[in-house]
């Protein structure tokens, strides 16, 4: 390191970053000179061995390389830029950092002069996370209040005259008032009057509290419950069933009924989603649901994984999912409300539901409530 910067490495390892100087000839990527502050707390190596791996590019996190790339090599003299990204460090955690360039003109022709100001924002980075999961979540639930007004509102004008048309149709088919030709006319008004029904019903959900009937269940039971009405379907349909329940019981706090609701919901979307692969993709079909108890900051948590090989979902349609009448199916087979109403059932019971999934390959589905001790 020139003299000139000694005095300042000093300094600098009392500081919370880290500053480095680079120089670029041409269209060659910058050649790092020399580093000095707090590198090894932020990366887990030392100057020299950043120095000895040519530079920072075999840290910074491979999603982000081709964005810092071209941060670097669009930077002119005079330049002033600021950039965040995430790194990798030695212990192979992910860090978030925020870097400061300025660049200068070099004394040789042609040569560009970069310094670089580091510091590690990871804290700030999780923070802005988080805050921006509430407000979504915040923004979701009011969504779902509204359309339980809206629906508490409209459902009388909606169902009165819903039944009367499916009335009149089952008693035009008592009489035998029409032909036999017409007869599947009327049954036809009867199921879509009992869809239209049943989707009042369920938008109905979200203007009730679900506090009322909760008990506390080991989760065990309710899932015995629940794979006592699907097992057998889902056996048929060729589906290799893979649990993963621990005997040791795993008590909960939910109303029943709901809880059942949600599952049999993410059973028959994952049934749903294998019988829709198996009919382009030869393989085997597998349905997994595991149960554990999770040790968490706040209080031990439940958490349940119900995770399918089946289509998966599209990266743009995954983060709508959980509005109302976002589905991955087609028009007529769903309404897009089950999971809208899973996901309401699991805040009310202070819990979350959570999905990953990967268009053609997976979907997982994680919910996650609080564990009740034995003595609740």
């Amino acid at each position: 390191m020139p003299e000139r910067f000694e005095q300042y490495d000093v300094f600098a390892e009392f500081t919370a970053g880290y500053v480095y100087k680079g120089v670029r000839s041409g269209a060659e990527s910058f050649r790092l000179e020399w580093v000095a502050g707090a590198v090894a707390p932020i990366s887990g190596y030392s100057a020299d061995e950043i120095l000895k791996l040519g530079g920072w590019m075999p840290l910074i996190h491979p999603d982000d390389r081709p964005t810092v790339a071209a941060h670097l090599l669009d930077m002119l003299p005079g330049d002033r830029k600021t950039i965040k990204f995430r790194i990798v460090n030695r212990q192979q955690e992910v860090r978030w950092v925020s870097e400061k360039n300025r660049c200068e003109a070099g004394a040789a022709a042609g040569e560009l002069v970069l310094f670089g100001a580091v510091t590690d924002v990871t804290e700030q980075a999780q923070e802005e996370e988080e805050r921006k999961r509430y407000q979504a979540m915040l923004y979701q639930n009011q969504k779902m209040e509204l359309v339980g007004r809206l629906a508490s509102g409209v459902a009388h004008e909606i169902n009165n005259p819903v039944t009367g048309l499916v009335n009149c149709a089952q008693l035009l088919i008592n009489r035998n008032a029409v032909s036999e030709e017409h007869q599947p006319i009327l049954h036809r008004i009867i199921r879509e009057g009992d869809r239209i029904a049943a989707i009042v019903q369920s938008l109905l959900f979200f203007s009730r509290d679900s506090g009322e009937g909760r008990g506390v269940f080991p989760v065990q039971d309710l899932l015995v419950d629940v794979l006592q009405i699907c097992s057998n379907q889902l056996a048929k349909e060729g589906v290799d069933l893979q649990l993963d329940v621990p005997k040791a019981a795993i008590p909960i706090n939910v109303n029943p009924q709901q809880f059942d609701q949600v599952l049999l919901n993410l059973i028959s979307n994952a049934q749903y989603a294998l019988q829709e692969r198996c009919q382009t993709v030869a393989g085997e079909k597998v349905l997994k649901i595991a149960v554990e108890h999770v040790p968490g900051d706040s209080g031990d948590l439940c958490r349940i994984r119900v995770e399918d090989n089946g289509t998966g979902i599209p990266a743009a349609l995954l983060e709508k999912l959980g509005q109302p009448f976002v589905t991955t199916k087609p028009a007529g087979v769903g309404t897009g409300l089950g999971l809208s109403i899973s996901q309401d059932i699991v805040r009310r019971h202070g819990g979350e539901l959570r999905i990953s999934s990967r268009e053609g390959a997976f979907t997982e589905v994680i919910i996650e409530l609080p564990l009740m001790a034995a003595d609740d």
